[in-house]
């Protein structure tokens, strides 16, 4: 009987805990994970050891949140207790980008399933900020009333759309 019973496939050991984890959507042995020394890791799951292949370190404090781009399929975006969101590419040895106008811990940072350019986060000031890939500042932002700031004119509109 296997009720009891768990398959474990690979385990990584860290330091420090994990808050968060995502598949490559472009290599499926691939796994990033946020973590609570303020790093980003990339495992590879046919590795011979539990290291990882990568280990960036750019956040100065807890990474809460890390999200793969589902669209592109080349990007992934963290969210951190630092106040700021980064988008990375694995190729690339440091960030790609980082938006920083949040005042308070980003608890969470995802792509749209709709745009390769487009990534939502959400911060204990009470906002969620729309960001564009390509501007390093928000395009929308709603706070805790609900209200928008930023309404979309055309060229938000088309940027918010474009795949």
């Amino acid at each position: 009987m296997l009720t009891n019973r768990r398959l474990q496939v690979r385990f990584f050991d860290t330091q420090d805990g994990l808050y968060d984890c995502t598949w490559n959507e472009a290599n499926q042995d691939q796994i990033a994970g946020a973590s609570a020394d303020g790093s980003v890791k990339l495992w590879y799951m046919n590795s011979s050891d539990a290291f990882p292949i990568a280990n960036y370190h750019e956040h100065e404090q807890e990474v809460s949140s890390v999200d793969w781009n589902i669209v592109s399929k080349d990007l992934f975006v963290t969210a951190s207790w630092d106040n700021t969101s980064k988008v990375w590419n694995p190729m690339m040895p440091n960030s790609m980008m980082t938006v920083m106008e949040h005042a308070y811990c980003v608890y969470n940072a995802i792509w749209s399933p709709h745009s390769a350019t487009s990534f939502v986060s959400c911060s204990g000031d009470n906002t969620v900020k729309v960001w564009h890939r390509l501007e390093c500042r928000s395009l929308l932002q709603a706070n805790r009333s609900f209200r928008l700031q930023g309404a979309p004119n055309r060229r938000r509109a088309a940027l918010l759309s474009s795949p």
